[in-house]
């Protein structure tokens, strides 16, 4: 006879791992460690080496200086539509009925509004 408590070990909600995938950081630690031992010596022979890299046009070695000096680049975030255009979600109602009307105006369609004005009324 088994228990079906053994087949659940947690609760819902609750995690198995609730302090998280262990960061990886020990080749950072080691080389922080190896790079203070010797008084920053060896820490100035590789930053010479990625200049005199980035001086032959090496693109990585450019790359990497200038992260390093100016930091990364931010990526850039478009908060319009294709065409320039304001998003939707940035309009008030009647910006958006306005710009349904420049679109079924320009493709040559009828909106239902139009088509209920134009039907005749049903007789009594």
């Amino acid at each position: 006879m088994s228990n079906i408590q053994n087949l659940k070990p947690w609760k819902p909600g609750q995690s198995g791992n609730p302090g998280g995938r262990p960061k990886k950081k020990l080749i950072d630690e080691a080389l922080e460690e190896l790079l203070a031992t010797n008084d920053s010596a060896l820490a100035f022979l590789i930053a010479s080496k990625l200049v005199a890299r980035a001086k032959r046009g090496d693109i990585r070695a450019i790359q990497l200086v200038m992260e390093r000096v100016q930091g990364k680049p931010k990526a850039k975030m478009e908060l319009s539509g294709p065409d320039g255009r304001e998003l939707l979600s940035q309009m008030s109602l009647e910006e958006i009925d306005a710009e349904i009307n420049r679109i079924t105006n320009e493709l040559g369609l009828v909106k239902k509004e139009d088509l209920r004005e134009a039907a005749p009324s049903p007789a009594p």
